[in-house]
């Protein structure tokens, strides 16, 4: 008969210690806004205060546990410090942006990186909790200084350091400035540092790809949406990328004449590749017509 695992191995069993690049050990059970949730004892109770208790023993009273990583799920008890209910109140208290000054290291100098001391995103960009769900601090710095990038943009940084948070050091731009900001500055997550190279362990190939797994959630034949609605199928200009309009199609079918009128001369003609008239021709495109 095998042994009855402890409540400390069941719990660890539900930590994966080794896929956060901040350090944070993820509870990989039940969890919500708050934290994860451990079964112990009949009830549950939130998996970072049973992880301070298996360290450092009983939690004191007027005492919580507060995340150093802002990470709820993380159980990492190095990441986990006590706090007095006392603050907490008082914290929730206080105004969004008196919050978020408490976060920061910020210095006299306006030309000095402000850093962002607690949570951090994956991707190294600080976090902060506003309005109901988290967004970079740094976008939150913008916010309070200088009201919503327009369109939406984003927030870049001139400083180059994703945790600063001064104001003087960001700029707004479009998705593809980030995109060429980011190139430029040679962060693009591609060679030996792309995540397909770093951890090819978790990629899905072969026999772990949903096709091998799960082959009934697989849409085919009869079931497939362009079977059951072929009246939302694009067709001819309707198409986003189509350079020839219905009329132009019959004409050039009408006027192709075998070694006379061409392929190559309708292609010159109206601006498209010779195999796209012979598609035509053929019937092999625009059979709707």
């Amino acid at each position: 008969m095998s042994k009855k695992p402890t409540p400390e191995e069941r719990f660890w069993a539900k930590v994966d210690k080794t896929s956060d690049p901040n350090g944070c050990w993820i509870f990989t059970g039940a969890t919500d806004r708050v934290g994860g949730y451990f079964g112990l004892n009949g009830k549950n109770i939130l998996a970072h205060r049973y992880s301070w208790i298996l360290k450092y023993g009983e939690i004191p009273k007027n005492k919580v546990i507060a995340h150093s990583c802002l990470n709820n799920s993380c159980v990492n008890p190095n990441h986990l410090y006590l706090l007095d209910i006392t603050k907490v109140q008082s914290y929730k208290k206080m105004s969004a942006k008196n919050r978020f000054w408490t976060k920061v290291n910020r210095t006299n100098n306006t030309n000095d990186c402000w850093e962002w001391l607690t949570g951090k995103s994956k991707d190294g960009y600080g976090r902060f909790w506003f309005k109901g769900k988290n967004i970079r601090a740094h976008r939150y710095s913008w916010l309070i200084h200088f009201g919503s990038p327009p369109n939406n943009e984003s927030v870049l940084h001139n400083c180059d350091n994703p945790i600063c948070v001064n104001p003087n050091h960001l700029f707004v731009g479009t998705h593809d400035d980030n995109m060429k900001d980011k190139t430029k500055k040679g962060r693009q997550t591609k060679g030996d540092i792309h995540y397909a190279r770093t951890n090819p362990e978790k990629l899905a190939r072969g026999k772990k790809h949903g096709t091998y797994t799960h082959p009934e959630k697989i849409v085919r034949g009869d079931q497939h949406f362009l079977r059951k609605h072929p009246e939302k199928i694009p067709l001819g200009e309707e198409v986003h990328n189509s350079k020839l309009t219905k009329e132009q199609v019959l004409e050039i079918r009408k006027r192709y004449i075998y070694k006379i009128i061409t392929a190559n001369y309708l292609a010159k003609e109206y601006g498209v590749d010779e195999s796209t008239i012979f598609a035509i021709i053929k019937r092999k495109n625009w059979k709707h017509i």
